[in-house]
C-alpha cells in the first residue's frame, strides 16, 4: 500500500518518466502489476499490460532481468549484454578467452546514472562490448565484498576511486585496468570509454 501511494503521488506530480521508470524497476514486476491495476481501479491511472507481457519484455532485454536488486533491474533493458556476478559469467569469459568488464554501482549514484544515459544505453557502445569482453554488472550495496576487494584495487592501481567503479579482469578474475566515469567523448584529459575499450582490447 505504501508503494502504491508513492507511485499514485510521483504519476499524479511533475515527476520525469525516468523517475518514474527507476521508482517502478525498484518493485517486483508482479507486484507492480497489481499496485497499478490497484490505482487503475481506485483513482482511473491508465492500466498497463499484464503481469506476465511485463515479464517476457523484460526478460527478452538481458539477464538482469531476472535479478532483485533495483539497481541491476535499471539496467535490464540496456542493449548490453550484462550478466550478474556469478559463475556464469566466469565460465563464459574462460570458454571465449575474453577479458571480463566489470561495472560496480548502486541505485543512487549519480555518474551511474549519466554513464548508464551516455553509454549503457548505446546500441555502438553495446556492440563493442559484446565483441570484446564479458560484460558484468553489480550492485555494491548487495555485494559489498566484490565492490571493496576491486575498488583496494583500482585505489592500488590509480590512486583514486569512486564510482562508477569499472574494472577490466582477466578470464580468471584478475584487476588490470580501471577507472570510474568514462565519458562519451573525450574531454578533459579524460578518453572516451569507447577508445577505452579499444585500448583494452588492442
Amino acid at each position: 500500500a505504501n508503494c502504491a501511494a508513492i507511485f499514485s503521488r510521483l504519476a499524479q506530480s511533475s515527476a520525469s518518466p525516468i523517475c518514474l521508470k527507476h521508482f517502478a524497476h525498484g518493485l517486483n514486476l508482479a507486484s507492480m502489476y497489481k499496485i497499478q491495476k490497484r490505482l487503475h481501479s481506485r483513482h482511473g491511472y491508465p492500466r498497463i499490460e499484464s503481469a506476465p507481457t511485463m515479464i517476457a519484455a523484460t526478460r527478452s532485454s538481458n539477464r538482469l532481468a531476472q535479478e532483485t536488486s533495483p539497481y541491476l533491474l535499471q539496467h535490464a533493458q540496456n542493449p548490453v549484454d550484462w550478466y550478474p556476478w556469478g559463475e556464469e559469467a566466469f565460465a563464459t569469459a574462460r570458454t571465449d578467452d575474453k577479458p571480463i568488464f566489470l561495472s560496480i554501482g548502486y541505485a543512487t549514484c549519480h555518474w551511474c546514472h549519466v554513464m548508464e544515459r551516455e553509454s549503457f544505453e548505446d546500441e555502438a557502445i553495446a556492440r563493442q562490448l559484446a565483441e570484446g569482453f564479458v560484460a558484468i554488472k553489480v550492485d555494491r550495496e548487495e555485494l559489498p565484498d566484490v565492490d571493496h576487494v576491486y575498488m583496494s584495487a583500482l585505489q592500488a592501481l590509480s590512486g583514486h576511486g569512486g564510482w562508477p567503479l569499472n574494472m577490466f579482469l582477466t578470464p580468471d578474475l584478475k584487476p588490470f585496468y580501471g577507472g570510474t566515469y568514462f565519458p562519451p567523448k573525450a574531454k578533459h584529459g579524460m578518453p572516451s570509454f569507447a577508445d577505452v575499450l579499444r585500448g583494452v582490447r588492442d
